[in-house]
């Protein structure tokens, strides 16, 4: 019979991106946890090779895979992530790669890490990154494929899905004073919208942990750019964004109208 719960086995969370610096939506959960002594495991499917710097002198020696992945290491760090799983892919053509080969390789993982709680980026890929919206799907399919194989064996059956956030009703705050966050990729103009408030079902709070947040936030140096999203939550700018995180819980599945979540595992 197969194991549920929060106990025995240890509490163990389980994140899975595209990219170095893609974990910063949950930072302050991680970090949360990990000081709560939940077991955190991060899987980041590429090592964002195709990443640009405003910051050239970064990049004497190293390739951009190189520095991308000692920056994630970083945020680990001080984070508290003792466990980094990279799934060899290349950014930008991450999307591409075979389904059943990177749902395998996350089952895998799954397997070994037997985690309570799985999180990743919603379908919407916030702000529609291919990359994003591929690990997100294929996450979410291994998630229930992984519960099917836990109903029939004695591995820890996974409880909790789900997807990160961020609230609409912010950006159409923040766009009606003319503030809009835009990303150019391959020449493609793509908008973070966020998510209609009404899905939200989970608000953490992170307040105690602003510092290493804004710490692991650091760490991503070569992903610095004055005025985007990440340094205005940084200065502070964006406090609602920096003392707590949002979330969708998919399975079990929740809506907003339900009373908001406050802690994953419980």
């Amino acid at each position: 019979m197969q194991q549920s719960g929060y106990g025995s086995a240890g509490r163990k969370l389980l994140a899975v991106f595209a990219h170095p610096d893609d974990e910063g939506q949950i930072v302050g959960t991680m970090v949360k946890y990990a000081s709560q002594g939940v077991e955190v495991f991060l899987v980041c499917a590429t090592r964002g090779e195709m990443g640009t710097s405003t910051d050239p002198s970064l990049l004497a020696g190293v390739t951009m895979a190189q520095l991308r992945e000692d920056e994630l290491r970083c945020a680990c760090e001080v984070l508290g992530v003792k466990h980094l799983r990279f799934l060899n892919y290349h950014e930008g053509s991450f999307h591409r790669a075979g389904p059943s080969e990177v749902v395998a390789k996350l089952r895998g993982i799954m397997r070994e890490f037997t985690p309570q709680v799985v999180i990743t980026f919603g379908p919407e890929g916030v702000y529609g990154h291919r990359d994003h919206v591929a690990v997100s799907r294929w996450t979410t399919s291994t998630f229930y494929a992984f519960r099917q194989e836990c109903l029939s064996s004695r591995l820890q059956l996974p409880q909790k899905l789900y997807y990160t956030a961020y609230p609409r009703s912010l950006f159409d705050r923040l766009r009606s004073q003319g503030i809009e966050f835009t990303l150019d990729i391959n020449g493609a103009i793509h908008k973070i919208e966020g998510v209609p408030d009404q899905k939200i079902t989970t608000v953490i709070d992170v307040s105690d942990y602003e510092s290493q947040k804004v710490a692991a936030f650091r760490c991503h140096r070569s992903q610095f750019r004055p005025g985007d999203l990440r340094s205005m939550i940084m200065q502070g700018t964006l406090m609602e964004l920096l003392a707590t995180e949002r979330l969708v819980r998919v399975f079990p599945s929740g809506t907003g109208s339900d009373k908001i979540e406050t802690e994953m595992f419980e």
